[in-house]
């Protein structure tokens, strides 16, 4: 099993579980729970369902100006994420999208957020407060 720590994604749209299944990633036999430093950025526009789900040793996350959407259960029960800035080009973010991330203690939500599905913060016991943008339409 290879170990990696940090990785960058910007060469798809959909980023999912099915990604991770494809031979590029099945070769090197990649741990996903390993991962520490993570960035999404370049072509990434969507982040699918469960998508990083259990990547309890995430502790950096860097969203970049192309992702549009979080699906749900993307980043469930990542507890090492300790805070988190969503960017302005976000517009929705899925339910239970970051649920159990339970060492989450600072999150800035873009302006652009119009939709935050069931649950999507619940469990996060570290976040003591959370501004709703003006933009979001949907909770």
């Amino acid at each position: 099993m290879c170990v990696v720590r940090q990785v960058e994604i910007k060469d798809v749209e959909t980023v999912d579980g099915a990604y991770f299944k494809s031979p590029a990633w099945l070769d090197r036999k990649i741990d996903l729970v390993a991962i520490t430093l993570l960035t999404l950025c370049g072509m990434v526009k969507t982040i699918g369902g469960h998508a990083f789900l259990l990547c309890r040793g995430l502790t950096s996350l860097t969203l970049g100006a192309s992702v549009e959407s979080i699906g749900g259960g993307a980043f469930y029960q990542c507890i090492g994420l300790a805070s988190l800035i969503i960017p302005d080009s976000v517009k929705t973010i899925g339910g239970h999208a970051f649920c159990i991330c339970k060492g989450l203690t600072s999150l800035t939500l873009g302006a652009s957020v119009e939709s935050i599905g069931n649950g999507a913060f619940s469990g996060c016991i570290g976040l003591a407060s959370l501004v709703i943008p003006n933009s979001v339409k949907t909770i």
